[in-house]
């Protein structure tokens, strides 16, 4: 039996250029896997390891507002929106650490892809002192790097031992498998496809305010 601590604060961050119905169907199964409601969605101003980003924040954060409707228990927080420098994940935990104390449960979600390329993160050893990991494998993505591999050793537990300890697991999480991108979802709003994946109302938003337009 394992010893739980209070549910833990789930961190989900990303451009969201456009947020589409892979991002929150995976981070809803998480949730229910991790056994928490506390799902924050953090949209990144400067991303380091992106193109420039095709949307304002504001029509960001719009976006994702309208997209949150079906989707109760997800909050977004603007913190990496108001900075002014590139968004790195080691400083918005570090934020988390002295807001919710040492001792409650914080996860980061991310997918296959982002813990492949985790050793070109800025300051990647920090992090698992700051938080624990919960993975979801994305189609097209298998071996990991021998220093991701390392790393993994003594790491690697359940979504429920997770919630035994603040930071410092990673669990490897099943989720229903998505194969889509925001590139993909772009391309086709620039075309005027209409896709399942976007949210209905994020969909209008796109059309009403001419976004996607130069691809």
């Amino acid at each position: 039996m394992v010893k739980r601590l209070i549910e833990p604060v789930v961190l989900f961050g990303g451009s969201f250029d456009p947020v589409h119905r892979g991002h929150l169907e995976a981070a809803r199964e998480a949730a229910e896997q991790l056994s928490t409601r506390d799902i924050r969605l953090i949209p990144c101003h400067i991303p380091p390891h992106k193109d420039a980003l095709k949307t304002k924040p504001s029509e960001r954060v719009a976006m994702l507002e309208l997209a949150l409707a079906d989707y109760p228990g997800f909050s977004i927080d603007r913190w990496e929106l108001e900075q002014s420098k590139p968004s790195y994940t080691v400083d918005t935990l570090r934020r988390y650490r002295e807001e919710i104390g040492a001792e409650r449960g914080l996860v980061f979600l991310m997918g296959w892809d982002s813990l492949q390329t985790l050793p070109s993160w800025y300051d990647w050893q920090a992090l698992a002192a700051l938080t624990h990991f919960a993975v979801w494998r994305r189609p097209g993505y298998s071996a990991l790097p021998k220093d991701v591999e390392r790393w993994l050793q003594g790491r690697r537990c359940s979504a429920e031992q997770l919630a035994a300890k603040p930071c410092g697991g990673v669990a490897l999480l099943q989720t229903t498998p998505c194969d889509v991108s925001a590139t993909q979802l772009r391309a086709l709003s620039a075309t005027g496809v209409s896709s399942p994946l976007l949210p209905e109302a994020v969909e209008q938003y796109i059309r009403q305010h001419k976004l996607y337009q130069n691809g």
